[in-house]
């Protein structure tokens, strides 16, 4: 039952970062650095990182792969303000599904792992 709860948890921070990231990216207003952005955009991605952390300690693995949602709005801001706004909008954009489903894969594969262990345990 915990592995179907931290994969929910999995989905509801990566649609967090999702949001997180549109926020920070220029949101409704369009700007980077406006109020707005920061104002709401760090504190939904500060949620989407508690949430996606405590995948990991629901789920007791060893990866830090839950946390890549999060870590792909973080770096696509970087890129929004380092090169372009352009550019760190595609990265945002594909970045974090493509996280978001090398994650699930990643989890469904350690599920499985965690399951032939418990059956060479018992």
């Amino acid at each position: 039952m915990k592995h179907i709860g931290s994969l929910v948890l999995l989905i509801i921070g990566t649609i967090l970062s999702f949001y997180g990231g549109f926020l920070m990216l220029g949101g409704p207003d369009g700007a980077i650095l406006s109020k707005f952005s920061i104002q709401f955009g760090i504190p939904v991605l500060l949620l989407a990182a508690s949430l996606l952390f405590w995948v990991k300690k629901i789920s007791s693995s060893r990866y830090y792969y839950a946390l890549a949602p999060f870590v792909v709005s973080i770096a696509a801001w970087l890129v929004a303000l380092l090169v372009s706004q352009n550019t760190g909008f595609y990265f945002w954009l594909y970045g974090v599904p493509g996280s978001f489903i090398a994650a699930v894969i990643l989890y469904i594969g350690d599920f499985v792992v965690s399951k032939k262990r418990e059956s060479y345990v018992d």
